[in-house]
């Protein structure tokens, strides 16, 4: 599904109050939903960032709709799909952790449609992809001034398509914690560096540590729009053959960089160990690096 595509886009900014909306009520009518979330006397004009919301948040299953009449999106009754009611109220009460639940969802939806042999949708190709630059040469916030010559030249401007999708899809971006938004001078720069989704999505690690590839395995089975993951693995198919900046590493720069941020942090420890089996190599400022161990030193164990 192209979440991208219409003159309006869905947004994590709108799935956040719906959620938290819908999480206290019984099934509701889209107008009695739209009431309440667009008060007439507050909101003018169309809802369509609504309806585009339902529509992803329905494809990921964080809403269900029930007794439709008809084909709109406003012709149903809504309530909290599956996924999103399986979940306790904490989810909805903090921002932080509602981005878990709509990175993993997202994500979940594209591995389905990838192993099931479809197109997963055009924000995970595009979180692949952007997750595939180096953070060392961030692309510019503008599409025409970087992006747009990019996605062409790699043939993948069909996930991406002119500034009103670079746009929606940047802040997607952002949500998601697999990018930041930064200033050089004038320029206007998006820095894809994952190291928000990549703290929220580690692995459980025993005091005696986790092995290097083993961690690996589980970070990209997590977060498969990084290196090595399903959805990096079918953008890179889909991509034209350019250079790039991982070379011959298992992990490229943008992993890479939340890694080290991690590991400054005090979150985990990448150590070395003498002729590991078990070794990852990984690509950043053009040089290699590698880690054979990971540990945990902020206490935190899970034995």
């Amino acid at each position: 599904m192209k979440y991208l595509a219409g003159p309006v886009q869905a947004s994590v900014a709108i799935l956040y109050p719906v959620c938290r909306w819908l999480s206290h009520r019984d099934p509701t009518p889209y107008g009695v939903m739209a009431d309440a979330l667009r008060p007439r006397h507050m909101v003018t004009g169309e809802d369509g960032a609504l309806v585009a919301t339902l529509r992803v948040g329905r494809d990921i299953s964080l809403f269900s709709r029930l007794d439709s009449t008809g084909p709109r999106e406003q012709d149903g009754t809504w309530t909290l799909g599956e996924l999103a009611l399986n979940q306790s109220d904490e989810w909805y009460a903090d921002p932080i952790r509602f981005r878990i639940l709509v990175r993993r969802a997202l994500l979940a939806k594209a591995v389905d449609d990838t192993t099931s042999g479809e197109t997963p949708s055009d924000v995970a190709v595009g979180l692949a992809w952007l997750l595939a630059q180096d953070p060392a040469r961030p692309l510019s916030q503008s599409y025409r001034e970087g992006p747009e010559r990019a996605l062409n030249d790699q043939r993948l401007s069909s996930y991406i398509t002119g500034p009103a999708q670079w746009r929606p899809f940047l802040r997607w971006a952002v949500a998601l914690g697999c990018a930041e938004l930064s200033h050089a001078g004038s320029r206007r720069l998006v820095l894809p560096d994952p190291t928000a989704a990549l703290a929220e999505e580690l692995p459980p690690i025993p005091s005696a540590g986790l092995v290097a590839r083993d961690f690996y395995d589980a970070i990209t089975k997590n977060l498969p729009v990084l290196d090595g993951g399903l959805i990096s693995e079918f953008m890179r198919k889909e991509r034209a053959e350019v250079a790039d900046p991982r070379g011959d590493a298992l992990v490229g720069p943008a992993f890479s960089l939340a890694l080290r941020r991690l590991a400054a942090q005090g979150v985990i420890d990448l150590r070395p160990e003498s002729d590991s089996p078990h070794r990852v190599n990984c690509m950043l400022h053009r040089e290699l690096w590698t880690f054979d161990r990971v540990m945990h030193t902020n206490g935190n164990v899970d034995d």
